[in-house]
């Protein structure tokens, strides 16, 4: 799997990872954060996150992503 993080309008961070908790972990050091998929309440996503999944058909889902705290 391939994932994307949108960060700023021009900025993105890449990386490929097993499934998307590792790439959560990967961009959360980058970022000096802790991320979530799980709506923790806050009132907007802070980020948007692609999912690229390599198969007989492309699936690209856009998840929001949250950030909690620093870890």
């Amino acid at each position: 799997m391939y994932f994307s993080l949108q960060i700023e309008n021009n900025r993105m961070l890449s990386t490929p990872a097993q499934d998307r908790c590792e790439a959560l972990a990967i961009f959360g050091k980058e970022l000096s954060l802790m991320l979530t998929s799980e709506d923790p309440g806050l009132s907007a996503t802070t980020y948007l996150l692609d999912e690229w999944t390599i198969g007989p058909h492309w699936v690209n889902p856009t998840i929001p992503i949250y950030a909690t705290s620093r870890p």
